[in-house]
Parts: C-alpha cells; sequence; structure tokens
C-alpha cells in the first residue's frame, strides 16, 4: 500500500523525485527515497571496510575467507587471478604506432621491432627542398601532425600562420625569431610555439628536421 502512495519504504516521507523501486536486504526491492538511499548505500561501505579491516587482522584474503600470502592481502588463487585479469587488459591495449625517420638497422629487424618509413613529399613549390611526411591528418585541409624536413641553407623572410603550430626540434638547428635579425637558435629537444598571425621569420643554415602540430591547414603569408 505504501509503494503505491508513493511513500518512502524507510521514512515513510512522500518519496518525491529520484525515488524509485531499489534493491535492499537479500536482493528485495522497495520505495526508497533518494536520500534513504543514500544514507543505506554509506552504511553498507562502513560495514564493507569494517569487515575487510577485520579481515586484514587476521590476515585473510580480501576476496575470501583463505590465507593470505605474506605481505600481500589476496591469497594465491585471488593474486593469480588479479595478474590474469591485468595481463589481458595489457594484451588487449593497442600498441604504439613506430616510426622510422631512418633506415632501421638490421638488429632492429632481429629484435622484432616493427616500423614503417615515413612518406616523405615536397610541402609547398614555394618552399623548395621542404618536405613533409604526415603523421596524422592532411596538412592542405585542416588539422595535421607530421614531421618537417628543412634542407640546409633554407630560409623564409617575416611570414606569418592561420593558426597556432607547436614544434619540436628532432635534428639540426632551427633559427627562429621576430626579423632574420633576431633569430634564435633551438637545437635538438627545444620546444617552439608559433601563435597565429605572429609575424616571424626562420631558416636552417645546416638543415633541420621538426616535428610539428597544427590545429587547421598550413599556410604561409609573407609580411610586406
Amino acid at each position: 500500500m505504501c509503494n503505491r502512495l508513493g511513500i518512502c519504504t524507510v521514512c515513510r516521507e512522500k518519496a518525491g523525485a529520484g525515488s524509485r523501486m531499489r534493491a535492499l536486504k537479500r536482493g528485495r526491492k522497495a520505495l526508497t527515497c533518494a536520500k534513504c538511499y543514500r544514507a543505506y548505500r554509506e552504511h553498507c561501505r562502513e560495514l564493507e571496510g569494517a569487515a575487510r579491516n577485520a579481515r586484514r587482522a587476521r590476515g585473510e584474503c580480501w576476496q575470501c575467507t583463505d590465507k593470505a600470502l605474506k605481505g600481500k592481502t589476496l591469497c594465491m588463487k585471488h593474486l593469480k587471478a588479479q595478474r590474469k585479469g591485468a595481463k589481458a587488459q595489457r594484451e588487449a591495449a593497442p600498441g604504439p604506432t613506430v616510426l622510422f625517420l631512418t633506415q632501421p638497422a638490421a638488429g632492429d629487424k632481429a629484435k622484432g621491432r616493427s616500423g614503417s618509413q615515413p612518406a616523405w613529399k615536397e610541402m609547398s613549390a614555394k618552399a623548395p627542398g621542404v618536405k613533409i611526411a604526415t603523421v596524422s591528418g592532411d596538412y592542405t585541409k585542416g588539422a595535421w601532425a607530421g614531421f618537417v624536413k628543412f634542407p640546409a641553407g633554407s630560409k623564409f623572410g617575416v611570414h606569418t600562420h592561420s593558426s597556432d603550430i607547436k614544434i619540436v626540434v628532432v635534428s639540426g638547428t632551427f633559427r627562429y625569431g621576430d626579423t632574420p635579425k633576431t633569430e634564435t637558435d633551438y637545437v635538438a629537444g627545444s620546444y617552439v610555439f608559433i601563435p597565429a598571425n605572429l609575424p616571424h621569420s626562420n631558416s636552417q643554415p645546416k638543415g633541420a628536421l621538426l616535428y610539428a602540430e597544427q590545429a587547421d591547414k598550413f599556410d604561409n603569408k609573407p609580411v610586406q
């Protein structure tokens, strides 16, 4: 009768919003308000915590009443099951993508390391000799990430890009600044952030290999 009237089985008040039939003791369902159900779940967590602490004090496994291994909280059976589950998760997880920027050595192949050679192509007809190998996206249409290779002696006057560019210097020296006279050397391992529409210049006296990311398509607008 209480359920028909929409009254909480525990506090005997109008159940209201958030009330529904919930499983309480021994799987039995009863209409409870949200407040009483939260109190019930908190009580259950306290009981579970007390039981777990008691099992720990007795040196029992957390999952059963068997003796736990020394220095562990699980018995041999449940420890093996835990390790088996963790191994299955690791095997199911996707492996890393490996991209060889140079020809892999014979020893790498013998050790079973796999990878693919990057597909280099000319980045722009306006920048002869500059090559790009994209890892994701299409730099002519939208967001992209990839490696950019500058030949020795290449340089570009003051220009801007329509969106931010994040750069990591892989090898060589990347010279960057507001103007050619104020350029600073960035060697391998350096990180360079070029904000959108910021006038700048860059040059690579000895060549450079960069990893770059951009949230939009690549463009190069000279500043007069």
